[in-house]
């Protein structure tokens, strides 16, 4: 038997988009080769076949959407349950960006239109292409910061423009990226002047 834990809004093959719980179900095939899935994220294209069938193994899966021209990377991990006769399949967004600071602030990429992370929650981040893994953060109305790569494990404080919006008490902001296997977590935290 399989499960499948729901990280994001993913659609399997016997999936569809308003199941929010985790899903079991056997392959009808007892032949290993055949225990094959694929997934789509949103309106893009089903991604290549994968086995889930090695437990402990994680790696990234990708599927690109044509309309807005840009890949959704989904990060997943295979582990056993307690009782050892059944995988449990997680699927993650590639990179989740987790809001830490008091107020909303917008992030994106390069390539793409930045998009709302709320206070204290996560949000899934899917660069504009697969060759930009750059994220800039804006905080109220100011403009947004300078780049940050993605691809590699850092901490970094980064100036954060908002002098339009004299309710906002940050100059610069502290962003931690742990980039791990199967996905990148991207913290965004308050810095304070003279820390």
């Amino acid at each position: 038997k399989q499960w499948y834990q729901r990280r994001v809004a993913i659609t399997a093959g016997l999936d569809p988009p308003s199941i929010q719980q985790p899903m079991m179900f056997s392959f009808l095939h007892t032949d290993k080769s055949k225990q094959k899935l694929r997934i789509k994220v949103d309106n893009a294209n089903w991604s290549e076949y994968f086995s889930i069938d090695t437990v402990g193994s994680s790696g990234r899966i990708r599927s690109y959407d044509e309309t807005r021209e840009c890949y959704y990377e989904v990060g997943m991990t295979i582990s056993l349950s307690n009782i050892q006769l059944t995988n449990i399949v997680t699927f993650y967004p590639r990179f989740q960006v987790i809001n830490e600071l008091q107020i909303p602030i917008a992030v994106g990429s390069l390539s793409m239109e930045l998009v709302e992370c709320k206070c204290n929650k996560i949000t899934p981040f899917w660069p504009g292409s697969k060759d930009d893994h750059n994220l800039v953060i804006k905080i109220s109305k100011g403009k947004p910061t300078m780049p940050i790569p993605l691809d590699v494990t850092q901490q970094t404080v980064v100036r954060a423009d908002c002098s339009s919006d004299e309710s906002c008490g940050y100059v610069s902001v502290v962003v931690f990226v742990d980039v791990r296997t199967a996905t990148t977590e991207i913290r965004v935290g308050m810095y304070y002047k003279g820390a």
